[in-house]
């Protein structure tokens, strides 16, 4: 159900499109006597989003970190528009405009995400360490790849960052509870800002931006092609070297492996949703060579075309 909500200056509107039996969340109420610390922890969960889950707010006065366990989302936040994906978090200030929701990368498309909420003294220290007034995109983890496609499992990629600790001292609620939580996330977001790419100035990195926006949307658009990567970098223009350096800084993948992901993706929805063979498919998709897709497809999913549409066709 999408709802929208406005109270005080907070302006909200969500459809909270998840998996109940995946997802949980809970609340947290700092003492007062403990305002001065570093973080105060307000709220933690996890959510297994569907495909139609979004979050449109401005207003709350909290810090948000989410972190991808797996799937992708999207985030808008300051200008920028990224893919989060399995692996990677970003940092907002959720009293500034912001919009998140499972990308749209594939029908049965999925975002399963740590979270937490929290303010305190040194929040927008580390928003400004971390973000240099934009919003960084920071891979904190390698991406774990699951061997079914169809029923994607969540790797535990918080074993490393405390987040599974910080869940557990919410729950026990102890006399000790700010003060560890307080701990915890300075950790995890140090770690963040260990993570980060080296900034670049900001109107280099607006203008890189912008043309990695339109390079993805041209690839969107014309990935039935043969498209190459040096085509591509004369579309901005740029050096080849440069060109992959700079998209795999927007996207956290190169150009090819864009490109991949949305002839894959491409694929799933004609091998569910047609009756076209597997040669058939994969030229459909930009493949001149149907052994290429075959290779690429289980490299990306695990398994075969063939086994992918016997799993959903029956």
């Amino acid at each position: 159900m999408r709802k929208e909500m406005g109270f005080m200056e907070m302006k909200l509107e969500y459809e909270m499109d998840k998996d109940p039996r995946l997802s949980w969340s809970t609340s947290h109420t700092p003492a007062a006597a403990n305002s001065s610390l570093p973080f105060l922890l307000s709220g933690c969960g996890h959510f297994a989003a569907r495909s139609r889950y979004f979050t449109r707010r401005t207003g709350l006065s909290s810090h948000l970190f989410i972190h991808t366990r797996s799937g992708a989302g999207r985030m808008v936040f300051r200008g920028r528009d990224l893919l989060v994906q399995a692996g990677q978090a970003v940092l907002i200030d959720c009293r500034e405009p912001q919009y998140y929701a499972t990308a749209e990368l594939d029908p049965d498309g999925f975002w399963h995400f740590d979270y937490f909420h929290f303010s305190g003294s040194a929040a927008e220290v580390y928003d400004r360490a971390i973000n240099g007034g934009g919003c960084s995109l920071v891979q904190m983890e390698d991406p774990t790849k699951s061997g079914d496609p169809g029923k994607p499992e969540i790797p535990d990629l918080s074993e490393e960052a405390p987040f599974a600790s910080l869940a557990e001292e919410v729950k026990q609620q102890g006399v000790l509870a700010d003060f560890r939580t307080s701990a915890l996330i300075t950790r995890i977001l140090t770690r963040m800002l260990e993570r980060r790419s080296p900034p670049c100035g900001e109107a280099e990195k607006g203008r890189n931006s912008c043309d990695m926006e339109r390079i993805s949307l041209f690839i969107k658009t014309h990935y039935r092609e043969d498209l190459t990567v040096d085509r591509l970098a004369s579309l901005v223009p740029m050096s080849r070297f440069h060109f992959i350096r700079q998209f795999k800084a927007y996207a956290s993948v190169t150009p090819y492996e864009f490109l991949l992901l949305h002839r894959i993706n491409a694929s799933k929805a004609l091998l569910k949703g047609t009756s076209l063979s597997v040669n058939e498919t994969a030229y459909q998709v930009g493949f001149r060579d149907p052994s290429n897709f075959i290779r690429c497809f289980r490299k990306m999913t695990g398994t075969t075309p063939e086994h992918y549409r016997r799993y959903w066709i029956g």
